[in-house]
């Protein structure tokens, strides 16, 4: 069996209405040269099935006990074989042009990260909007790209040199894995290329999500901010403390004198002394709304 330039990974758990329009995105596309890992994680319903459905040498599962989305990535490039890892959700689709698309912008072999756009429509809406490669940044030393699954694809050694996905978290996982491929990439002089093009069509959840979600996202930011909050803090002090400002942000959505509240807002306020004059001794979420409107009158100026 020949090796193919390309392993996409698609992790999927209970999607058995969906998984099925995600892989036959994948087998049409105009490349022919890759390898298709269907990740099942644990599913109970029929998603195992549908993957199985389809006849295509070029298409395997992988079954696995549930264990999380980022773990299952990882183990889905444990087995993959090619060049170049790239991940699709299984919510998602993938325009016919995708792989050929990213496997020509890698074709320079110090191109350890290709990003390309996607188009984004929300739950319930029929009307997309385009999100494309940007600046990123100085915490991640200005480089250009986008890491949302579907619009990167990545080195399966430099992938496998960082460590891959974090198993632990369940939100911000790819934020987290773009920081250490960045700092890979500067300390061994490799490159990232761009597809200023949407070839990816990701579906986005309305709503602000269940009280769990918000905990799992509040976990992601404060493991952010501990693994790599020096790198924050050399980059930019008003970046680290926008970022951990996400916190205050979603506390809003709680009763007043719920735990998180206070343990968001008082996090925030550790790292923002400044804020303390702003807050004084109002309520929890009146504290929040005004930091809101602090931190959307500094992102404007």
């Amino acid at each position: 069996m020949s090796t193919p330039s390309i392993s996409v990974v698609v992790p999927t758990y209970q999607r058995a209405s969906l998984v099925g329009e995600a892989i036959s995105s994948v087998l049409r596309q105009t490349c022919a040269d890759f390898e298709l890992l269907g990740v099942d994680d644990g599913s109970t319903d029929e998603t195992a099935a549908v993957v199985t459905g389809f006849h295509d040498d070029r298409l395997r599962l992988v079954s696995l006990q549930h264990q999380g989305r980022s773990r299952a990535r990882n183990e889905g490039v444990a087995r993959a074989r090619g060049d170049l890892v790239v991940f699709l959700d299984s919510d998602d689709q993938a325009t016919p042009a995708w792989l050929e698309e990213l496997r020509n912008a890698a074709r320079d072999p110090t191109v350890a990260v290709v990003c390309c756009g996607a188009h984004v429509v929300e739950e319930g809406l029929d009307d997309a909007s385009v999100i494309l490669p940007r600046p990123l940044g100085p915490v991640y030393s200005n480089r250009v790209g986008l890491f949302r699954a579907g619009t990167c694809a990545i080195r399966r050694e430099v992938f496998a040199a960082v460590g891959g996905y974090d198993g632990s978290l369940a939100f911000s996982e790819n934020s987290e894995l773009a920081i250490r491929l960045v700092a890979h990439c500067d300390s061994h002089e490799r490159s990232f290329a761009t597809v200023n093009k949407p070839l990816v069509r990701i579906r986005k959840r309305r709503g602000p999500g269940t009280h769990v979600e918000l905990q799992e996202r509040l976990d992601a930011i404060e493991l952010i901010l501990e693994r790599h909050g020096d790198r924050y803090r050399r980059a930019s002090v008003a970046s680290y403390a926008n970022h951990e400002a996400i916190a205050a942000i979603y506390a809003d959505l709680y009763p007043v004198d719920s735990a998180f509240d206070s343990r968001a807002v008082y996090r925030l306020l550790a790292t923002r002394p400044d804020l303390i004059r702003v807050a004084g001794d109002m309520p929890v979420d009146e504290m929040v709304t005004r930091i809101r409107a602090l931190l959307a009158a500094e992102s404007a100026e």
